[in-house]
């Protein structure tokens, strides 16, 4: 499997594309400075004058303060299996909580963004505020390799990779977390593994969640993880069905 490093943008130009890319990554609606300087891996400042340059040459659009979208004219259809995710922050949140209270110390949620490498992006994550990760998670650093990283370094992003259409077909490695629907890897973080398995939209993979869970050579703990992942990605996908329905759909009568 490839182990390219994740290139870095060199020129102003490569720094306004990745700018441009992630909001159309993103998705319909307005997305915050704060979302596209965790994304990019921007400094604030950098992602800032991009997107007022971007917004006097009309690819961007402000709404209200601190919020972007791109303007009708520069968004590009959506297309291939990872599609926008369907659900709000705060059913994500509701979700990972539960996650984290039944089975580890910490849950995270990460969607992809489709750079060069593709990456793998935390939009949410639970932590025990008393517990031994707090330290990891409670200094608002989501630059590391815990929060964003290319999909080949680690279980949230593998699940993921494995359902890229043409993505290494014949690799036994992909077509393992293919037929398990999860995986387990070390995490970032030494002594701790992530536990980590799709959210399905469909046929559509929209994000990834994991768990971290202290490293055991007891597979119990970990086939328990693999349990509660899976358990909530199918919350999540049956969520995701039901998001999808028209505005005022419902049951035949």
């Amino acid at each position: 499997m490839s182990t390219t490093s994740e290139v870095s943008p060199k020129t102003a130009a490569d720094r306004a594309f990745r700018v441009l890319r992630t909001l159309d990554a993103l998705g319909p609606g307005t997305h915050s400075l704060d979302t596209l300087t965790r994304l990019t891996g921007l400094a604030r400042s950098t992602a800032h004058r991009i997107l007022q340059s971007a917004v006097r040459e009309g690819a961007v659009l402000q709404s209200g303060y601190g919020r972007y979208r791109l303007a009708p004219s520069a968004v590009s259809p959506v297309t291939g299996p990872l599609v926008n995710l369907p659900f709000s922050l705060e059913t994500l949140h509701t979700e990972l909580s539960a996650l984290r209270s039944r089975a580890g110390d910490a849950a995270l949620i990460h969607v992809p963004v489709m750079l060069r490498p593709p990456l793998r992006v935390s939009l949410c994550c639970c932590y025990d505020p008393g517990g031994e990760l707090a330290p990891s998670f409670a200094d608002g650093d989501r630059s590391g390799p815990l929060f964003r990283a290319p999909l080949y370094t680690d279980a949230a992003g593998l699940v993921l990779l494995a359902r890229l259409p043409g993505v290494a077909p014949g690799d036994p490695v992909l077509r393992r977390i293919r037929d398990l629907n999860h995986a387990r890897t070390p995490s970032a973080l030494p002594g701790w593994d992530l536990v980590a398995a799709p959210v399905q939209r469909g046929a559509a993979t929209v994000a990834s969640v994991s768990l971290l869970v202290r490293r055991s050579t007891d597979p119990g703990p970990h086939r328990r993880a693999a349990a509660e992942v899976m358990r909530t990605v199918a919350r999540l996908g049956q969520a995701a069905r039901y998001t999808s329905q028209p505005a005022g759909a419902g049951r035949a009568r």
